[in-house]
């Protein structure tokens, strides 16, 4: 991606979080940048220069208040809508996505998806966990993984003919992606009744469950950090959070490690 196509990208990705920062601290709402989104924050005062995403995450309750809001402000002047089990039936990420409207943001990864490829940013729950680590939670953590495995498989190959898909392919394709998405739903909101617990984990998120799961208190209720030229929420403990995912998270990568989600085509508002 051409330098400057990055700068718009990352400019346009910017208005949107301070869009929904806005919503959050109108409706009382705790969010906090979490993932590579964080770590360009604590490290760079705004986005990691070649990154071209981002990434929040509210509990569990506060992010379903949320994409009630946010659907409810959907309207055709409104640049933005919302993306998630709750207002899409097909949709079936264990995350919501904030879209603009009128762009095209296609990956190569999902070059073979059905669906929609706004820009977007991502939307994160944090659910409850009984612990740091346990056997139970890793097999939580495989139920989850392993459903929406599933259901990007008979994505990307949606209509290929049976000899295509092999025996367990054609096996999985009886599986409805309704029923995954429920599955993986139920999984992810296990340990959601027990209030007294005081660990949560983003198990939506790609990383290792267990470098995902932390005390509620490295969360808090949130502490603002610059991002460019706004101020927006991290954890409590970004330190603590970012050690524990990353290591060594002053340390930048080799250049070869400085991945992002390489789009084949990027297109912004009234282009073509």
């Amino acid at each position: 991606m051409e330098k400057e196509t990055l700068n718009r990208l990352q400019s346009i990705e910017t208005e949107m979080l301070k869009y929904v920062h806005d919503i959050c601290v109108e409706h009382h709402l705790h969010y906090f940048m979490v993932g590579g989104t964080l770590l360009g924050a604590v490290r760079h005062s705004g986005f990691i220069p070649w990154d071209d995403d981002m990434d929040i995450a509210l509990p569990r309750d506060d992010y379903q208040k949320l994409i009630t809001v946010l659907h409810n402000k959907s309207s055709a002047q409104n640049p933005y809508w919302i993306q998630s089990i709750e207002t899409q039936p097909d949709y079936w990420f264990p995350y919501a996505k904030l879209r603009k409207k009128h762009t095209v943001f296609a990956e190569d990864s999902m070059k073979n998806y059905r669906g929609e490829s706004e820009i977007f940013i991502d939307i994160f729950p944090l659910d409850q966990v009984p612990k740091q680590s346990s056997f139970f939670q890793d097999l939580q953590a495989l139920v989850i993984k392993g459903c929406g495995s599933v259901v990007i498989w008979r994505r990307l190959h949606y209509g290929k003919p049976p000899h295509e898909r092999g025996i367990i392919g054609s096996v999985l394709n009886l599986l409805t992606t309704n029923s995954l998405v429920k599955i993986r739903e139920k999984a992810m909101r296990f340990y959601n009744t027990r209030s007294e617990l005081k660990y949560v984990s983003n198990l939506g998120s790609n990383y290792n469950n267990r470098r995902q799961t932390m005390p509620e208190s490295v969360y808090g209720n949130g502490t603002l950090i610059k991002f460019g030229s706004y101020e927006f929420y991290g954890p409590d403990d970004s330190q603590q959070y970012l050690k524990q995912l990353f290591g060594d998270y002053l340390k930048l990568p080799p250049k070869d490690k400085r991945q992002n989600h390489n789009p084949v085509r990027v297109v912004f508002k009234s282009e073509s």
